[in-house]
């Protein structure tokens, strides 16, 4: 028996999604190489407002449970290592900085992180 699958490439949704105004765009990306490096070309190449890396390595598993490390990198160039962290842990913390892009959004304000 033989099984033939037909596979269609889809749309990037994050590089559509960036070219909308008014919204706040957050990206997630799993890095095994140059974290920062890909992670910033990617929020630019993307018009992204912030991008959250998870990084995989020998030392560093992201999937399962348990606490993890993130670099999260803001469209203002602002860097922070966020070590130690649960999925529950970082999602409220995501959750905070879009909050903040929200109300910055009309302000003019630009720190963030």
């Amino acid at each position: 028996n033989v099984l033939n699958l037909k596979l269609v490439k889809n749309e990037d949704i994050l590089t559509k999604i960036g070219k909308r105004n008014g919204l706040v765009k957050i990206g997630f990306a799993l890095e095994t190489e140059n974290p920062v490096k890909n992670g910033e070309a990617k929020l630019k190449n993307k018009k992204l407002d912030l991008v959250v890396i998870n990084t995989k390595t020998e030392e560093e598993n992201p999937f399962g449970a348990g606490k993890k490390n993130y670099i999260v990198i803001s469209a203002t160039g602002e860097k922070r290592d966020i070590k130690g962290k649960t999925k529950k842990e970082i999602a409220g913390i995501i959750c905070g900085y879009a909050d903040r892009l929200m109300r910055q959004k009309g302000s003019g304000k630009k720190a963030l992180l």
